[in-house]
């Protein structure tokens, strides 16, 4: 008995040795790495100053939206507004000792070595922290998105130095704001809209599942163009809140059960079309294309949509008048007032139809 505690005491001993030894090792192969691959990594001026690209809003007189201009469809929300269970299932998918690591996981690291040498490959698996994840998204020219371990090296360095940067529910705000989720939408308040038409704060358990599955392959999972394959993502999600303690086995399994239900935003041209075509040329003119698309700009007019609107309605009104008064008036073999077009129904090849009469508005500036 004393023979074999003496073994497993000597064998702790052996492994914590080991351990340190690793550890050490670690520590002065980052030194090392840092200062030959420092000139490479953002500076610490750019993490401190990060700005994503940010949606251009033009708004009538009376604060109504008329028309956005963006090349990233993004809309900034406050750590504050976005429910707990969006995080758990994002933590539960990505990352699970996201609260434990300093930016990058030494265990999934070795895990993921170890898999891909048996496989004979370097770099088949990955083991990225959250982190490391968003380091690669907010310097995309810096971390290049080919596999390779350099860039891996710069990744893991780079999620260190945003570790030390800003807290762990700063960097978590930044991931879900940053992250691009299909369909055009950059953060998670923008695939709120797109997939559901609501804010992001007001999101169910089944929709954040929903949104977080997309972020491993946004066009593969996107539940518009592939509902099938995005239900079957989302109940992933389901089953890793469970393994993750956030979810009982009987909660999932319920869960699982519900139809996928989405509410696209489908968008259009916005208000007032020409008129915010005129502000888009004047703005690109003055101020350039990245302060139109990028900056985040407000933009307020003299436009009211709601006189807009009356005259639009008492414009199409009159149209359709008119033009049901030359139908009544006017024979069809009359060339004044129709055209010849292709029959696609008939067996001459051409007919008859009726010229569509159009109208516009014209606002007159009184100065």
């Amino acid at each position: 008995m004393t023979t074999i505690l003496k073994y497993r005491a000597n064998a702790r001993v052996r492994a914590a040795i080991a351990g340190l030894i690793l550890l050490g090792l670690v520590i002065v192969l980052g030194l090392i790495l840092s200062r030959t691959m420092g000139h490479d990594l953002p500076s610490l001026a750019k993490l401190h100053d990060i700005q994503p690209s940010l949606i251009t809003h033009v708004y009538d007189r009376n604060g109504v939206l008329l028309k956005e201009f963006y090349n990233e469809r993004r809309m900034l929300i406050p750590y504050n507004k976005i429910p707990p269970y969006l995080i758990d299932c994002l933590l539960a998918t990505e990352d699970r000792k996201f609260y434990d690591h300093w930016g990058v996981d030494i265990r999934r690291i070795v895990g993921a070595t170890v898999h891909n040498l048996t496989r004979f490959s370097l770099t088949r698996e990955g083991a990225s922290t959250l982190t490391q994840q968003l380091s690669r998204s907010l310097f995309p020219k810096v971390l290049s998105p080919e596999k390779s371990y350099i860039r891996k090296i710069k990744e893991a360095l780079t999620a260190i130095k945003i570790e030390r940067t800003y807290s762990k529910n700063e960097i978590l705000q930044m991931y879900l704001n940053q992250n691009y989720f299909g369909r055009g939408a950059y953060g998670i308040q923008a695939a709120a809209q797109v997939y559901f038409s609501k804010d992001a704060w007001d999101l169910t358990l089944p929709d954040c599942a929903v949104l977080i599955g997309l972020l491993k392959a946004p066009n593969r999972y996107s539940p518009i163009d592939h509902p099938d394959r995005a239900l079957n993502r989302r109940n992933i999600v389901f089953n890793s809140l469970v393994e993750y303690g956030k979810l009982s086995e009987r909660e999932a399994d319920s869960l699982k059960n519900l139809p996928l239900e989405i509410d696209p935003n489908q968008g259009d041209f916005g208000k007032a079309p020409y008129f915010t075509e005129l502000i888009r040329q004047y703005l690109f003119e003055k101020y350039g294309e990245e302060a139109l698309y990028s900056s985040g700009m407000s933009i307020y007019t003299t436009l009211d949509a709601g006189m807009q609107a009356a005259a639009e309605n008492a414009l199409f009104a009159k149209v359709d008048e008119l033009q049901k008064q030359t139908v009544a008036n006017h024979r069809a073999d009359n060339p004044e007032y129709t055209m010849l077009a292709t029959d696609s129904t008939g067996h001459t090849g051409t007919k008859r139809i009726y010229k569509q009469i159009q109208g516009m508005l014209m606002a007159i500036d009184n100065e």
